[in-house]
């Protein structure tokens, strides 16, 4: 027998197990080269539903509310181009950009606008001091919208009865104040822990600062906002909290509020004050 030279040997030995080895690969499977690609895929299940559903969530449904606006300078004013101004006109703007609002705005007068509040005429009414009956027949935000004082005004030029130095001239006053508000709670209580007996004027149509002009008053009460109406405040009554009022059948609305006000006031903490 030939002999066969070690390194040749060597050679074919080596050959052998080369092509071993290819057989050994080419048989795998091939979910053993798919495995990665898998796995990369399976962390972005997002971008997978996106994609399937159509590229996102649909875009959230404008909703139309009524809100109630009384005319008081500083607060909810008209000018004679139609323009609207006000810190509480800014404050429902804010509160509508962030609740996809789409506002249709009613005109009245304060007592007004709460009796539509209450048959369903409007579903929204700024400045509503919070009481155990009112909490009965309309909702109220979560978070206050600002905080007030009340005063007795008089006549700016400070001719009529009540002397802003001496508490005992309101004794007998004939003082107006909007019907249904907060202030006349306010009002006779403070005049109860005086000792002073007063006649209530209650209007339901604003034109107690008229009257008040004319002499046909002796004084009105009302919120600090008041004075922007250049009156004189002769005494100060008490204050409350007063709150966003809605309408007792939408409490959808009273849910977007509730969200709008606290990512507004998240931004900006002290928007109320």
């Amino acid at each position: 027998m030939k002999k066969i030279p070690a390194k040749s040997f060597l050679y074919r030995i080596i050959g052998i197990c080369s092509i071993i080895s290819m057989l050994l690969v080419s048989s795998l499977p091939l979910s053993a080269y798919a495995a990665p690609a898998q796995a990369s895929a399976a962390t972005a299940p997002a971008s997978a539903g996106s994609e399937a559903s159509g590229g996102g969530a649909a875009p959230a449904e404008v909703k139309t509310v009524r809100i109630g606006m009384f005319d008081n300078p500083g607060f909810s004013e008209v000018a004679e181009d139609g323009s609207r101004s006000g810190l509480g006109y800014e404050y429902i703007q804010e509160i509508a950009y962030r609740a996809n609002w789409q506002l249709e705005f009613v005109d009245s007068n304060w007592s007004g606008l709460m009796e539509l509040l209450l048959n369903d005429g409007i579903d929204i009414l700024m400045d509503v001091s919070k009481t155990k009956e009112r909490e009965q027949t309309m909702l109220f935000s979560n978070l206050v919208q600002g905080v007030e004082g009340y005063y007795i005004y008089t006549d700016s030029e400070g001719s009529g009865k009540i002397v802003k130095s001496d508490i005992g001239s309101v004794q007998g006053a004939r003082i107006g104040a909007d019907d249904g508000s907060f202030t006349i709670t306010m009002l006779e209580s403070w005049a109860e822990e005086n000792g002073l007996d007063i006649e209530v004027v209650k209007y339901k149509e604003d034109t107690k600062w008229e009257d008040l002009k004319a002499g046909k008053l002796d004084g009105v009460v009302a919120y600090d906002m008041s004075l922007s109406r250049k009156q004189t405040p002769a005494f100060y009554v008490g204050g409350s909290d007063y709150y966003f009022a809605v309408n007792m059948q939408r409490p959808d609305i009273l849910e977007d509020l509730n969200a709008a006000q606290f990512e507004l006031l998240d931004e900006h903490p002290y928007y109320n004050e």
